[in-house]
């Protein structure tokens, strides 16, 4: 199957409770939801255009939520026309204040920042219409240490396309699979630092691409780390893989063979985990 798309997957200490904040700030489409007990329910939801992955906190899996209070080399860009109207509702929730909404002198476009309770981290931007990066929507943004390499190797494993870079180097826009990333580059100054060596994060990309075994070869040719080799999964029709790039975040690959439903999935879980359903 021709398949390709991009998901970003992230752990949380309680599925259900976050899908109530998010959908109090910013109103979710949702896709796919379970109803196990905590600790094993996920949540599959799109926003502004972009499609998430919520999974609980489970140590037994190894599945840990960040700090309330960590610090990551990453966050969830939104471009809108609502700082304000986002603003309020994000604090009515309970998430906590990082940056109010701040008008810029110098172009007079506004940005604002707060933490949500699980510890991530969300920018609102308000991009004046002369912007030619202007658009609204969300993206991820994360810290490499060196942009252009980052470029270049996400070019030689992916169809990206380079929506823009900056001369020196210092940040970079890309487009994968319509969905939109930007990269940062490390700035001490300004409290801009990727991931250190063996950090951990919570948070990982999620790919369908069309041929696995394609990209996971490009990725391993530019010395990637293995994670998990290329596993065949026939009950649930595909074949999956990860591997951390040369900055160390990671990318989930799967390649869909067969479509599984929703509900077969579940009832897999039920069987194969021991999980059950709450009525």
């Amino acid at each position: 199957m021709n398949l390709q798309a991009v998901e970003f997957d992230f752990i949380v200490n309680n599925v259900k409770q976050t899908k109530e904040v998010y959908e109090a700030v910013f109103g979710l489409e949702i896709i796919e939801e379970t109803n196990f007990p905590v600790g094993s329910n996920e949540l599959v939801f799109n926003l502004a255009g972009t499609r998430f992955h919520l999974l609980d906190a489970n140590p037994d899996y190894g599945m840990e939520a960040p700090a309330v209070d960590e610090d990551f080399p990453f966050w969830f860009n939104v471009s809108t026309e609502d700082i304000q109207g986002l603003w309020q509702k994000a604090i009515a929730a309970g998430c906590s204040e990082l940056v109010e909404p701040t008008k810029s002198a110098d172009s007079g476009s506004m940005t604002a920042m707060f933490r949500d309770p699980d510890g991530y981290i969300w920018m609102l931007n308000d991009f004046s219409k002369s912007d030619i990066d202007a658009f609204e929507g969300l993206a991820i943004a994360y810290v490499v240490q060196d942009v252009a390499l980052s470029l270049e190797t996400y070019a030689a494993i992916f169809p990206i396309d380079i929506l823009s870079q900056a001369a020196d180097h210092s940040e970079a826009v890309f487009t994968l699979f319509s969905t939109r990333f930007q990269i940062f580059a490390e700035n001490e100054i300004e409290g801009l630092m990727g991931p250190g060596e063996g950090e951990g994060m919570p948070f990982w990309f999620n790919l369908v691409v069309p041929d696995l075994h394609a990209v996971w070869e490009k990725a391993m040719a530019l010395d990637c780390q293995a994670i998990q080799t290329p596993i065949h999964m026939e009950q649930m029709g595909i074949t999956n893989a990860m591997f951390a790039d040369l900055e160390g975040y990671v990318w989930m690959l799967h390649e869909i063979h067969e479509v599984v439903s929703f509900e077969d999935r579940v009832d897999y879980f039920e069987q194969e985990m021991g999980l059950k359903e709450k009525d």
